[in-house]
């Protein structure tokens, strides 16, 4: 073999031997591409506009993955907690919980829509610095390792509304409840503006899930006076974060409740607050501020009797009572029930004696003021409240029955009697009728003994017969009519 062919031979070999090992490294990169895989599991529905999400999901083989949103033919890199990747755990998932996200446009998620949102490795996304690249192209991001879902980002939106008691608050209570929702807000701005131009306001925080529930909202009710209708202004900004807009100025959500402040000492009534308000929030021009109004009459205490009848009746104001019924007492009131218990009594003394604690049934020796009955009553916010009586065993007589609020009393005197229904004039008052009602029989003649023994048990339980209550003079009748 000449020197030529031995060179041509050995560059042949040469060239061979480096051709196997790029073949298997390739080979090797493909499967660790293949081995490799990423799941985004949350967002994958839809959220609102500034609100707090997870973002979760799962990586085999992955350190970290970063997220995109496709914005037109390109892929926008999205920060996550301030961030630009999420770390993979031991257990192979990622989390981040209780996070916005952000691009560096900061358009994308201020602007309600359907949007495509994807993970991929980190590695694969990497630009020469080491860092995600801040786009990629639609063959850029599918060539890596990765996963997408469509979400829909809603507008935000704003409700909440004041829990009174017949649409008052009484004096007497120093707070309001405030529920609503804020889903996308940290906090809002709660104003409570008098129609005679009074105004307190604060800052109130929004819970993650979105929701405003401030249970007992102390305010400051010593600056109105009883008679004046509030008005409550729930107040949020917009996706900027700030109420107002560029022309009427922007002012930062904590610095509200102090520019109210100084609107309400310009201004002469509170119908001028609302309107200053308004024109500064959501009727400035390019505003997207959100509010609603509720209101409520701020008042002292009122707690009323409306009706006091037998248990199973209907109500029909004051009623007289048939001895050994339970008797059934409403009433109204515009008490929260947080701050008051109403107490609800059955005496036949005067009420300035103090009354015993609710749920109590003992008698007190006092001879001014003997309590039979006590109970505390339950009320919605209609301020319509029950309570039952047990009376069945109190005699006939004169009564008073008292609701207590702690504030303020209110009574009622009732009668219990001893056969309310044979009084009426539509009872027959003939022995002989009465005694063939009451053993349910067609003929005298066919009264029994047993028939006597009824009559005498029905008698010592009080029972009502056919609308008779049996009577003393009916079982002497029923003896006679037997024994003849």
């Amino acid at each position: 073999m000449d020197n030529k062919n031995h060179n041509m031979l050995i560059a042949v070999l040469f060239a061979f031997l480096l051709v196997i090992p790029a073949v298997y490294v390739g080979a090797d990169t493909v499967s660790a591409q293949q081995e490799r895989t990423v799941s985004l599991e949350s967002p994958t529905d839809s959220f609102v506009v500034g609100q707090e999400i997870n973002v979760s999901g799962t990586a085999q083989s992955v350190n970290s993955v970063s997220m995109y949103v496709r914005n037109g033919s390109e892929y926008q890199l999205v920060t996550i907690a301030k961030d630009t990747e999420v770390h993979v755990d031991t257990s192979e998932a990622f989390l981040e919980t209780d996070v916005t996200l952000s691009t560096p446009s900061g358009q994308i998620f201020t602007r309600p829509g359907t949007y495509e949102l994807g993970i991929i490795a980190t590695i694969d996304a990497q630009a020469n610095n080491g860092q995600p690249r801040q786009t990629l192209t639609e063959s850029e991001f599918t060539r890596g390792v990765t996963d997408s879902s469509t979400v829909t980002i809603e507008p935000q939106t704003l409700e909440g509304e004041v829990t009174a008691y017949q649409n008052q608050v009484a004096a007497a209570d120093s707070a309001v409840d405030v529920r609503g929702s804020a889903p996308g807000q940290e906090s809002v701005v709660v104003a409570f503006v008098s129609s005679n131009g009074t105004v307190t306001s604060s800052e109130q925080p929004i819970f993650d899930d979105g929701v405003l529930d401030e249970d007992r909202l102390f305010v400051n009710f010593d600056v109105f006076n009883p008679g004046e209708k509030i008005y409550v202004q729930i107040i949020a900004p917009g996706v900027d974060g700030m109420v107002g807009s560029n022309e009427s100025g922007y002012i930062e959500i904590n610095d509200l409740p102090d520019r109210i402040e100084d609107w309400a000492r310009d201004a002469q009534t509170g119908e001028q607050i609302l309107q200053q308000i308004n024109s500064s929030t959501i009727d400035s021009p390019g505003s997207d501020d959100l509010l609603v109004t509720d209101s409520f009459e701020y008042t002292t205490d009122s707690t009323t009797i409306s009706a006091v009848y037998p248990l199973g009746d209907t109500a029909d104001g004051v009623e007289t009572i048939p001895r050994g019924e339970k008797i059934v007492v409403q009433g109204e009131t515009n008490r929260h029930p947080y701050y008051t218990n109403l107490t609800v009594e059955l005496s036949d003394g005067d009420t300035e004696v103090a009354v015993p604690p609710s749920g109590s049934t003992t008698t007190s020796a006092d001879e001014t003021h003997r309590s039979f009955a006590i109970g505390t009553a339950n009320w919605e916010t209609d301020g319509q409240w029950s309570v039952t009586l047990n009376t069945t065993q109190v005699d006939p007589g004169s009564y008073t029955v008292t609701v207590d609020s702690g504030v303020r009393t209110d009574q009622e005197q009732i009668t219990i009697v001893s056969d309310q229904r044979e009084q009426s004039p539509t009872q027959t008052t003939d022995p002989e009728a009465r005694v063939l009602q009451i053993t349910e029989k067609g003929d005298l003649s066919d009264l029994t003994q047993d028939d006597v023994t009824v009559v005498i048990t029905r008698f010592n339980r009080g029972d009502t017969v056919n609308d008779l209550t049996v009577t003393q003079d009916d079982v002497t009748a029923t003896i006679t009519l037997f024994e003849r």
